[in-house]
């Protein structure tokens, strides 16, 4: 039995708006000052991938969509691509926040690693918290102005959001997360 730093899993119309499963890892080596999830930025251990599996398999039933939130998960991405696996296999669409900019995601992590979260992840929101840098925007209230939206052809991703040329794309979304 493998334990992961997913402290919770639980089914939510937050961030985007949205029913879906909202897995909750825990660990971020960003602290972003005035970070909304204080209680995340230590690693803890959580559940097992076998609860996990059978959380995500019950939530199936009500939602094809998943959003991986934190902490910052990129931060546990071993623990990450079990739980991306897992929901890949359930025919989850899948929607990743990251603290990290896209730069730093790129030099961060290898080509391997990188082929698999492009292959299975539908969306990914790039980008620190900046409490100076939120939206009076409410349309768009998951991201602040500073942060990405990469949609992924599952080959390679393609800015879809930033503030300043944002254009219509993701407020005509239904994030119905097909490709």
């Amino acid at each position: 039995m493998t334990q992961t730093n997913v402290l919770t899993i639980n089914l939510e119309v937050a961030d985007l708006g949205i029913l879906s499963a909202t897995v909750w890892f825990s660990g971020c080596k960003i602290k972003c000052e005035g970070c909304q999830n204080q209680t995340l930025l230590d690693f803890q251990r959580g559940m097992y991938l076998d609860e996990i599996k059978t959380k995500l398999t019950d939530l199936r039933k009500i939602t094809n969509k998943i959003i991986y939130l934190g902490g910052n998960p990129l931060d546990s991405i071993d623990d990450l691509k079990q739980v991306i696996q897992i929901a890949s296999d359930l025919d989850y669409h899948q929607f990743l926040f990251s603290g990290y900019s896209f730069d730093e995601l790129v030099a961060k992590f290898d080509i391997q690693t990188h082929d698999f979260l492009v292959q299975h992840l539908d969306f990914i929101k790039t980008g620190k918290y900046d409490r100076a840098c939120e939206s009076l925007d409410q349309s768009f209230r998951f991201a602040t102005t500073n942060q990405e939206v990469f949609e992924s052809d599952g080959i390679r991703w393609l800015k879809v959001y930033d503030y300043l040329n944002r254009g219509d794309y993701l407020n005509q979304r239904d994030f119905s997360f097909s490709r």
